[in-house]
């Protein structure tokens, strides 16, 4: 009998265990408005936030708008948006650099 309740002991450990290590953060979803013109635009925005902890991102042509889900334990909103600017793009928060500005394609080069 000791052995039996001793395995449904180690059971009930086993079972909590991997409870609790299979939590997993929760994601974050967000936007950002994001200055561009084209699809290469899309294409270089949505390179340039091809980070650890950023689960996936797509910016609308459109719309103007990069919609973004990330880990904030990984990364944070603030520093998508400074990766956005280092490429040449200004964001909400971030304007970029005049030189990161001038490397953009010409049809990438919006009205600032």
């Amino acid at each position: 009998m000791k052995y039996v309740n001793k395995l449904i002991i180690v059971i009930l450990l086993l079972i909590q265990v991997d409870v609790f290590a299979g939590a997993k953060e929760k994601a974050v979803k967000d936007s950002v408005a994001v200055n561009g013109n084209c699809e290469m635009c899309k294409k270089n925005i949505e390179a340039a936030v091809d980070l650890k902890g950023v689960k996936w991102a797509e910016w609308n042509v459109e719309k103007h708008r990069l919609y973004v889900e990330y880990l904030p334990s990984k990364i944070s909103m603030d520093k998508i948006q400074q990766e956005i600017a280092n490429a040449g793009y200004d964001t909400e928060k971030y304007k970029a650099s005049d030189a990161a500005y001038k490397k953009l394609h010409a049809c990438c080069k919006y009205d600032r």
